[in-house]
Formats: structure tokens, C-alpha cells, sequence
């Protein structure tokens, strides 16, 4: 990830800003956190899938997340954190191939359910749908809720959409709706001149906000 921020940056990309320390420079990430503002990113810098990416709140919780590191030899990433509508944009050969809003996991309310049973009921339907994972309940998940005053025995009001988690990917529950026919033009044809900054690479991605 800090290999390629640096890459788009030489190409006149605008990138989030952040930057790369390794678990044992916790007192630097924190103070560059500090930095930065409360919400920030904290992600693995070669990792994938939105594992192990957590929004963290407070110098705590950055420094509680480096301490559950184990390989020094890992860097992670210190991101500001952005709140925004999440767009994947998909190149192929440099030609945009589509668009898709991209969706944190989410319940909503029954006013009977609770939390855990309606994540059950909306994995038994994403079951049934091609590449569609199940969401993931896991301490990322009970925190996100407890952020809300809510915990996974829950029951929420009818209609009340839930956010379970702060990453949005599809791997982890995630939605994705698309967008391509809907995004301005002059959007596209920048964002296809980023794709073929990546020459050597067939497929690419790219997350805007």
C-alpha cells in the first residue's frame, strides 16, 4: 500500500494521507495518529480483502492494535480517515470495465430480530447469491455495534439500518451496487489515466472517494 500511494502520487494522483511504520515504532504511529486526527485507518501495508483494517478512535486503541502484532518485519499503515461514499473502479488493459458503490456489512431491523439473528437470516440469502461471502461476525463487528450503543442481542426498531462494520469489502459482508452508467465522464477518463500508469498490470483497481 505505500509502494503504490507513492507510485500514484509520482503519477499526479491524489492519495489519502498516511504513513507506514512497523509494530515497533508504536509510540511514532501513535504520535502520527495524533497527528493526523481521531478517526484514523489502521491497515496491514500488504494485506488485502479489508483484513485486519480497524478505524480506530483514540491513541488507545491505536497503540492496543500494534501491541497484538507479533512479526516486526509487517509493516501497517496509519491512514487519516476519510468519510465519504466508496466507489471501486475496475480497469482492464487501461479501459474502464465498471463502477460500484461499495457498502459497509449492514442489518435492518425487524423490531423483533435481534442483531445476530438478523445477520443469520441475511447470510442464509447471500448463501444462495454467486460470490456473495457471508458477513463476518467477529470483535470488529461487537465493537463497531458497542460504538453504537448496541451489542449483537440487540433488538433495533423496524426500518433501522445497522452498520456492522467500518471496512466495506464484499469478503467481509459488504454490498456493492453499480454505478457505472451513473458516474460523471470526466471522472472516467482521469481514472483510466491511472490505470494505465500500471503498465505491467492487467486488472486494476482502485477504491475513490
Amino acid at each position: 500500500k505505500s509502494r503504490t500511494r507513492r507510485f500514484l502520487a509520482r503519477h499526479g494522483c491524489n492519495t489519502i494521507t498516511g504513513k507506514r511504520f512497523l509494530p515497533s515504532q508504536a509510540p511514532a504511529a501513535v504520535r502520527y495518529a495524533r497527528r493526523l486526527g481521531f478517526p484514523v485507518i489502521l491497515k496491514p501495508d500488504d494485506g488485502s480483502k479489508g483484513r485486519g483494517v480497524e478505524k480506530l478512535h483514540d491513541a488507545d486503541g491505536v497503540a492496543r492494535y500494534l501491541s497484538r502484532l507479533e512479526d516486526d518485519s509487517k509493516g501497517i499503515v496509519v491512514e487519516r480517515f476519510f468519510a465519504a461514499r466508496e466507489y471501486r473502479i475496475t480497469a482492464v488493459n487501461g479501459q474502464l470495465l465498471g463502477v460500484a458503490n461499495r457498502v459497509p456489512a449492514n442489518v435492518t431491523g425487524d423490531g423483533v430480530s435481534t442483531i445476530q439473528e438478523l445477520i443469520a437470516a441475511k447470510n442464509a440469502v447471500r448463501s444462495r447469491r454467486r460470490a456473495c461471502p457471508p458477513i463476518v461476525v467477529d470483535p470488529v463487528v461487537t465493537e463497531v455495534l458497542r460504538r453504537q450503543g448496541l451489542s449483537l442481542a440487540s433488538i433495533v426498531d423496524k426500518g433501522a439500518r445497522i452498520t456492522l462494520r467500518d471496512s466495506t469489502n464484499v469478503s467481509l459482508g459488504g454490498e456493492s451496487v453499480d454505478m457505472t452508467e451513473a458516474i460523471h465522464p470526466g471522472y472516467l477518463t482521469a481514472l483510466e489515466g491511472a490505470a494505465r500508469a500500471f503498465s505491467d498490470i492487467v486488472m486494476v483497481g482502485f477504491d475513490v472517494f
